[in-house]
């Protein structure tokens, strides 16, 4: 997708979508972080194309697939994507299974919206 963005001269904010489970892009999660540093650096100053670190939502991941994501993004000084209460059985499953609200759970992890 980068690629292509390039090529049409448009802006693009890309990145790999990660989760606890294996993805059939990547395989594990380590190998779905290293493949997001190698984005990262490939197109590290480019005036169009910029990556994320991407963890795919909070029931998908787990604390410490969301803190192993956020040290990513802060120590590249990129974004962080996630998809949050996308809906009321989200924010029931996330109470529920942590005791906070989806965005208190991901603050939690000291991974902050910006305002």
């Amino acid at each position: 997708m980068a690629d292509a963005a390039k090529e049409a001269g448009v802006r693009a904010l890309v990145g790999e979508v990660l989760y606890d489970f294996p993805s059939p892009n990547y395989g594990p999660i380590e190998k779905g972080l290293e493949y997001t540093a190698t984005l990262i650096e490939r197109w590290q100053g480019d005036a169009l194309i910029r990556v994320a670190v991407e963890p795919h939502a909070l029931y998908t991941c787990s604390p410490q697939v969301l803190a192993r994501c956020r040290d990513l993004a802060e120590t590249q000084g990129v974004p962080l994507g996630i998809h949050l209460s996308e809906n009321k059985s989200e924010v029931e499953e996330i109470s529920k299974k942590y005791g906070r609200r989806p965005v208190a759970h991901l603050m939690s992890w000291g991974c902050y919206l910006p305002i």
